[in-house]
């Protein structure tokens, strides 16, 4: 087993950001929605000039909003009428979701494929605005993004060393007792929630979204404004890995905590009737988001 790295997580970060492969910058239309939904003077025309500007985004996007996945009763055609209907914040954060399609894309191998782990970011991503949007806790379309966000930490390690990262596959797969995260700190000295919470630092994303990615096993740890939608995460999180979608490695039990679940609001009915209705939402979501 190689040694744990003795630089910082933002030294390796740094170091990860600058090698060829999937941890390129953010396309800037998706930077430039991400700031406009930051800023108090921008409204919805701004942000429909900025993402017109990358037309198979656009595209994509309409596309998404008609999708079953939405439910819309009549057609939209133009991402004026997207905005208009859905909101400002659920069109940047649909922009974003799609843009991240390439950062999940890498080598693939017997060992270890990287489209296993997008296929779960986005059923965790898919079950978490279900929660959201049957709890009405938090806005259905910032559960979304955080969800598909969660385990982008595992990229990050993928970055910095494929080997090291296949060692902690293989350690796992030894022992399925294990706790991924303690087996990540033996080869890397961080895990993936310390990577992931840095790239979201890194690449600005708000607060929720770094507390969602730092601390989706901990959700309990996270400060009161986030700590709805890490939770639900969390359970959306165990809810993918009951349904089998992707790779699901680092999910860490396949029993919902009883105290999560009443900070959430859901029961064990609610969250089984959303399993089960996994496969047709990934199955809706999944190719429209890669832009097939």
């Amino acid at each position: 087993m190689s040694s744990p790295s003795t630089l910082s997580i933002a030294e390796q970060l740094a170091s990860a950001l600058t090698r060829p492969g999937n941890l390129a910058p953010l396309p800037a239309v998706a930077l430039q929605a991400m700031r406009l939904a930051e800023s108090p003077n921008a409204n919805s025309h701004d942000l429909v000039r900025v993402i017109s500007s990358d037309p198979a985004l656009c595209a994509r996007i309409i596309r998404i909003v008609n999708s079953a996945f939405y439910g819309m009763r009549t057609p939209v055609t133009s991402l004026n009428t997207a905005v208009s209907v859905l909101g400002f914040g659920a069109i940047k954060n649909i922009a974003l979701a799609a843009s991240l399609t390439r950062t999940f894309r890498g080598t693939k191998d017997a060992a270890f494929d990287p489209r296993s782990l997008w296929v779960h970011s986005v059923a965790v991503g898919a079950a978490a605005q279900l929660i959201a949007a049957r709890t009405r806790t938090v806005d259905a379309s910032d559960a979304f993004l955080a969800g598909v966000m969660h385990d982008i930490g595992v990229i990050v390690e993928l970055q910095l060393s494929r080997i090291q990262f296949l060692g902690v596959l293989k350690a796992t797969e030894r022992d399925p007792a294990l706790r991924f995260r303690d087996v990540e700190r033996n080869f890397f000295g961080a895990t993936h929630e310390d990577y992931g919470e840095a790239l979201a630092i890194a690449w600005q994303f708000p607060a929720n979204i770094r507390q969602v990615c730092g601390l989706h096993h901990r959700p309990l740890e996270s400060s009161e404004d986030a700590r709805l939608v890490t939770s639900i995460v969390h359970l959306a999180d165990i809810v993918a890995a009951q349904s089998g979608a992707g790779f699901t490695r680092t999910v860490e039990t396949l029993e919902p905590d009883a105290n999560i679940m009443r900070i959430v609001g859901v029961t064990d009915d609610i969250l089984a009737e959303i399993r089960d209705s996994l496969p047709a939402q990934i199955a809706e979501v999944l190719p429209l988001l890669e832009g097939a």
